[in-house]
């Protein structure tokens, strides 16, 4: 699969798409997926933000991995530069074990940075929201984009804001 493919069947998803989607009403951007991977420490992120995955109404299945944390602190000792979090080398280390194939969902730049630079495909909050309207026109964009930048928890500059608006031409 090139990194330009939208048709893809599975993603690794890191906790801030979910919840910033799930804050806006908008986890139907998830439904063009068939599995959804979550490493343990992501679903214990959600849980303590009051989102439990076995009540979330998604046609993806959610597969959740165990994360061994002898993996876990070898990644973050390699990974230092930008440094991660815990729940997001949970995430490296299940894209780390398909070989970077599978596309991954962050808002996390540490993370993002980290798995480009080894070939995988990072689609970030704003990012999904776009190419779901690119290819179904199911939301409406504006409205969408302006609920996450302002009704979510997701936290991004000015500048990006300014970015995304321009190439939407807001």
């Amino acid at each position: 699969m090139s990194n330009g493919d939208w048709r893809m069947t599975e993603v690794i998803a890191d906790t801030g798409p979910l919840l910033h989607w799930n804050e806006i009403n908008h986890l139907f951007v998830l439904d063009r997926f068939e599995q959804l991977h979550l490493p343990n420490l992501v679903v214990g992120e959600l849980t303590n933000y009051g989102l439990h995955t076995n009540t979330l109404n998604l046609k993806a299945k959610i597969v959740v991995h165990q994360v061994e944390q002898a993996f876990l602190r070898k990644i973050l000792q390699q990974l230092v530069q930008p440094p991660i979090h815990l729940a997001d080398a949970g995430v490296f280390q299940l894209a780390q074990q398909v070989n970077f194939s599978l596309p991954v969902l962050t808002d996390d730049l540490a993370l993002r940075r980290q798995l480009e630079a080894r070939g995988n495909l990072v689609i970030g909050s704003a990012g999904l929201l776009i190419r779901a309207y690119h290819v179904d026109k199911k939301i409406e964009l504006e409205k969408a984009i302006d609920l996450l930048f302002n009704e979510s928890s997701l936290h991004v500059s000015q500048a990006f804001r300014a970015h995304i608006y321009k190439l939407l031409k807001i």
